[in-house]
C-alpha cells in the first residue's frame, strides 16, 4: 500500500503592505519577504531537515491569497515551492 503524502501548505499573501509567506508547520514560520534575514531561511530549511530525518512523507503547496497582485511574486514562488518539492524527493529517495 503506498503511503499518502501529506501537504504543507504555504501562503503568498499581503498584510500590513508586507508580502509574506508563511510556512504552515507544526509551529508555522511567517517569513516578511520585504525584510527576511538568512536566520528566517535558516528556520524553515531546519523544518524541512527534521521532517527528511523523520522520514515524514510531506510535500509543499503553495496557497497564494485571492487579492494577491504582485506576479513576479507569484511567479518566483511557484518556482521555489517546486524546486523544494524535487529535492526534498531526491533527498529522500537517493
Amino acid at each position: 500500500m503506498m503511503q499518502e503524502t501529506d501537504k504543507i501548505i504555504v501562503n503568498l499573501k499581503t498584510e500590513e503592505e508586507n508580502d509574506y509567506l508563511i510556512f504552515n508547520f507544526d509551529n508555522p514560520i511567517k517569513l516578511n519577504l520585504n525584510t527576511c534575514s538568512n536566520d528566517d531561511l535558516k528556520q524553515v530549511f531546519c523544518e524541512v531537515l527534521k521532517m527528511i530525518i523523520e522520514g515524514n512523507k510531506k510535500e509543499f503547496k503553495l496557497d497564494i491569497a485571492q487579492d494577491y497582485t504582485k506576479e513576479l511574486f507569484k511567479d518566483v514562488f511557484n518556482e521555489y515551492i517546486r524546486i523544494i518539492n524535487e529535492e526534498i524527493n531526491k533527498i529522500k529517495y537517493e
